[in-house]
């Protein structure tokens, strides 16, 4: 007989049976992560995406989509980007991330 009952305790169970089923799917499960320029800049603009790490927990190889890699893959000057360049980059990075989306759409994403 349950005796205490905890929204907090609920949801931590919650959490718990769900990893321990995508720990039982064989392998088709990615880990993302992003990270952006600062929420708190006021430039008028949204924050750039400026990388996004996705983990594939099968083979626990990591796959990187970053500004930094595109602009080198665009062969732009990585120590003196203009806003256009960026944009190019971002867009570029972005554009790869979404060829990887569309190759592993039968995956389970975490975030």
């Amino acid at each position: 007989m349950k005796l205490f009952n905890s929204h907090r305790i609920n949801q931590r169970q919650e959490a718990q049976r769900i990893l321990q089923k995508l720990n039982n799917v064989n392998g088709k499960v990615l880990v993302i992560h992003y990270s952006c320029q600062s929420f708190y800049e006021e430039t008028g603009k949204a924050p750039r995406v400026t990388s996004i790490a996705v983990l594939n927990k099968e083979n626990n190889e990591s796959t990187i989509f970053s500004l930094y890699l595109s602009a080198q893959l665009t062969k732009k000057d990585t120590s003196n980007l203009s806003d256009t360049d960026l944009d190019e980059v971002e867009k570029h990075m972005l554009d790869e991330f979404w060829k990887y989306v569309q190759n592993h759409m039968n995956y389970i994403w975490l975030h």
